[in-house]
């Protein structure tokens, strides 16, 4: 049990490290609209792609892990 308590820690690390840096690994800000390239294919510039308004899924995914991680404890009982 004690391995999976690691993992655990290691991942949830990872993870907050990567969404604290959003702003560096996310090529825009989760609104900004790439018209030109909707449902575009993941490529180096979209890591995964567009959706069909042209955000990039990248950093939509990485700025809503934010509020996520944010909120969870709060909806977590304290029992």
């Amino acid at each position: 049990m004690k391995a999976v308590r690691v993992v655990a820690i290691v991942v949830l690390a990872l993870t907050a490290l990567t969404i604290l840096g959003a702003h560096y690994l996310a090529p825009a800000g989760y609104e900004q609209q790439f018209r030109e390239t909707p449902q575009a294919a993941p490529s180096m510039h979209h890591l995964l792609g567009t959706d069909d308004l042209g955000r990039d899924r990248w950093a939509r995914l990485l700025y809503g892990m934010r509020v996520s991680l944010v909120l969870a404890p709060l909806a977590a009982p304290a029992w």
